[in-house]
């Protein structure tokens, strides 16, 4: 992946070569405005634990080796080899005459179907990266290199988590809680909402007030970092403590837990960027009203749109927009008064 990267900056249409005929990249067709992209310099790795031995922790020390100061200080001879071979192609005159240190932006992407133990393992070896790093860069440990000798740094930017497909526990709502307010933070976390939850209401109203918590923090707390390259271009402004909260409803979702996660969304300082893929059946008339006003209530109320973070929206898989439910949706879109609104019942933890 370094040599890949080093590759890059001495010539990009090798990289591209690279990344399309050896490594299995899918660039689409030529003329697709895909195609025509500049690819930049970042990776997304899987936390792939299927292989583990079974020893608690090795994945924390895996992702520590990979991020930490590791990288610097122990760089093997044949891979030191390898990147000055590369950099002697580089035809910059100003990168041949002092050291070159670049940067290469990796997010995790991380499957909640391992468990939540191992999402706080993540959330403890970002901790450590950090930890090494600062003591590095007061320490003096930066050895002379040779002029123009290259250096490669992977750093360890803010993870993708998708829970879609792992039941909402007890244990998901305390883990993320502990995460957040310990100042982990995510580009994306992915939800889903099913019929059944398999946690009790108290403490799926500490999940959701957490991932949709009133509270800003300010990203100078944060333990990685958030390159540009993996800001959207649209974006006006740097994201929030979760980059992107995507939320997906199951067909016949309890409207309980609709209304818990509205009435937490109202207040959400979490995330400006918010997508929903509203899997209603067609066939359920009054319940799917109901999720409409819930939607109202929860984004386009005054209230709302002035307490809200959220600046960008996206529905998907929208299977039920009938007349009636759009009526039910602007009957309280368009009022000024909460109150009219019945009050859920479900606890919020805040």
């Amino acid at each position: 992946m370094a040599l890949l990267a080093a590759v890059a900056h001495v010539d990009y249409a090798a990289w591209r070569y690279l990344l399309e005929k050896h490594c299995s990249v899918n660039f689409g067709v030529e003329g697709e405005p895909v195609y025509e992209k500049k690819i930049p310099i970042r990776y997304v790795v899987t936390l792939d634990l299927r292989d583990q031995t079974g020893d608690f922790g090795t994945h924390e020390f895996d992702l520590v080796f990979f991020f930490g100061v590791h990288q610097r200080l122990h760089p093997s001879g044949e891979y030191r080899e390898a990147l000055q071979q590369i950099a002697a192609l580089d035809k910059n005159p100003l990168r041949s005459k002092s050291d070159f240190d670049f940067d290469v932006p990796v997010r995790v992407d991380f499957d909640g179907s391992y468990g939540m133990n191992e999402l706080v393992d993540v959330g403890i070896a970002e901790k450590i990266v950090q930890q090494q790093w600062q003591k590095y860069e007061v320490s003096g440990e930066s050895q002379s290199t040779a002029r123009g000798e290259w250096h490669c740094t992977f750093v360890l930017e803010r993870m993708i988590v998708d829970l879609v497909d792992q039941d909402m526990t007890t244990a998901m709502g305390a883990a993320l809680k502990t995460l957040l307010h310990q100042n982990t933070w995510f580009s994306r976390v992915s939800l889903c909402l099913m019929r059944h939850l398999m946690m009790p209401a108290q403490s799926y109203g500490q999940l959701v007030s957490s991932v949709f918590d009133s509270t800003r923090r300010s990203p100078q707390l944060a333990r990685t970092s958030c390159h540009p390259s993996f800001v959207p271009a649209s974006g006006g402004s740097d994201p929030l403590q979760l980059g992107e909260i995507v939320v997906t409803w199951a067909p016949d979702v309890h409207i309980h837990y609709v209304g818990a996660m509205c009435s937490a969304m109202v207040h959400n300082q979490m995330s400006k960027n918010l997508s929903l893929q509203l899997w209603m059946k067609t066939n359920n008339g009054e319940i799917n009203q109901r999720y409409w006003k819930w939607l109202a209530y929860a984004l386009f109320l005054k209230r709302a749109r002035a307490s809200s973070a959220v600046e960008s929206l996206a529905m998907m898989k929208v299977c039920s927009m009938s007349v009636s439910d759009m009526e039910a949706f602007t009957s309280i879109a368009s009022s000024d008064h909460p109150a009219r609104f019945p009050t859920f019942f479900l606890k919020i933890d805040r």
